[in-house]
């Protein structure tokens, strides 16, 4: 009885450690983003999509790809609101991002460094772009919640970050700091 006592115990305590490294390897993230603009004269939304491909290194350590593809349909300038404005905007980030693993629900944060292209924002009536075609440095800083739907499945509920463009003003030539917005929801494959 002693022995059989022993190895129960000695497997339990083998086992314990196995339970605790159970995490998925890689996982992929598509959904609906929406970015709130808030530039030095002007403000307006962006709706669109994004994906992410992270990679877990261990059960809280992973490193993220996020790409995003955005529509930009209202813009207000100087409390005029354009209306016909046209435009879109291309991010691409990359970063570390840490997981709280949880049997049914997964907090995660993220800071993710990279770019963002704006095309040309043209409006209606107007001859020239209001803003011309650029590529700016951005940086997300969030954080978000997964919840598990089934073993390769899970569901995000929300993805929110503050979403900062540095660049030049192209009206002024000044330094300038864009303090946006993101919030996303999707579905993650594991």
């Amino acid at each position: 009885m002693r022995k059989i006592m022993l190895l129960s115990g000695l497997v339990l305590a083998v086992s314990f450690p196995a339970m605790a490294q159970e995490f998925p390897r890689f996982e992929a993230f598509a959904g609906y983003s929406y970015i709130r603009v808030n530039a030095a004269n002007a403000s307006g939304n962006l709706n669109g999509g994004s994906g992410s491909v992270a990679f877990n290194l261990n059960h809280w350590l992973g490193i993220v790809a996020d790409f995003g593809g955005y529509k930009l349909t209202s813009l207000n300038a100087n409390g005029t609101n354009l209306i016909g404005v046209d435009g879109s905007a291309f991010s691409y980030l990359f970063g570390p991002r840490i997981s709280f693993r949880g049997e049914r629900w997964t907090p995660f944060a993220q800071a993710l460094f990279g770019g963002r292209h704006f095309s040309n924002i043209t409006c209606t009536g107007c001859t020239n772009p209001i803003v011309t075609a650029n590529d700016k440095f951005a940086m997300a800083l969030g954080g978000g919640l997964d919840v598990k739907a089934s073993k390769h499945f899970s569901i995000r509920l929300i993805q929110a970050e503050y979403l900062l463009v540095r660049g030049t003003n192209q009206m002024t030539g000044a330094s300038n700091n864009n303090n946006n917005a993101r919030i996303s929801a999707g579905i993650v494959i594991h």
